[in-house]
């Protein structure tokens, strides 16, 4: 037996019961018809309901993409704010298994603050120390993104932060790539270069380097 959803309220919406006649998605789902607290009408199915995926009519996003616009650094014709497109390319990592770096982000289980679905909470954490050239980085690059977390950072800073994660191993030793560098002499590139072209770690850590006493980058 079906069970009857009418008159529950999922988020801003309102069950008044199945579509009639029935509606159904592809997958054979049942849809129903709801009513939003703005007036608006609504077809969802009962799975988008439960699992918070529509909370609306599409007044919450209407209203999120106005309050975009009123700040200047949404979608409204304009060219977008910098900050905007970080925003957006950090949201897509984690959330669209279709982006190209899908899978060392959300593919990996990292994830982004619920907050920070809306950029307006977004910028209301980070905008005051943003600044031109810099995206949102993480301290941790295997934890989420949040404010405890996250701060602006310049492109080479994103390397480095990225390149202190690698870990190599080598005679049961295992460090990050900065940490090898410092041990061995050597510019941290050089090692990541070698790791880059598929050496082994073996390969990358032993083989003569011809610069062994140029340092550019220091361990902190």
């Amino acid at each position: 037996m079906n069970t009857d959803y009418s008159g529950l309220k999922f988020g801003k919406l309102t069950v008044v019961g199945p579509t009639e006649p029935p509606e159904r998605k592809k997958s054979g789902a049942l849809k129903w018809l709801c009513r939003c607290e703005c007036g608006g009408l609504s077809k969802p199915v009962i799975s988008a309901l439960k699992s918070g995926a529509i909370k609306s009519c599409g007044c919450l996003q209407r209203e999120a993409a106005s309050k975009n616009r009123k700040h200047g650094m949404g979608m409204d014709g304009k060219k977008r704010h910098k900050a905007y497109d970080s925003w957006a390319a950090m949201l897509a990592r984690c959330k669209n298994p279709k982006h190209q770096s899908w899978k060392h982000y959300g593919g990996r289980g990292i994830s982004v603050c619920k907050k920070w679905y809306r950029f307006d909470e977004f910028w209301s954490d980070m905008g005051s120390s943003w600044s031109a050239g810099l995206t949102i980085e993480r301290n941790d690059v295997n934890g989420n993104y949040s404010k405890s977390n996250c701060r602006w950072a310049t492109k080479r800073e994103q390397l480095n932060n990225k390149r202190k994660s690698v870990k190599l191993g080598l005679l049961g030793s295992i460090k990050t790539i900065t940490e090898w560098a410092c041990e061995l002499g050597v510019d941290t590139h050089a090692i990541s270069r070698r790791k880059a072209r598929g050496w082994s770690d073996e390969q990358a850590l032993t083989t003569p380097f011809r610069h062994r006493a140029r340092i550019v980058e220091q361990h902190n």
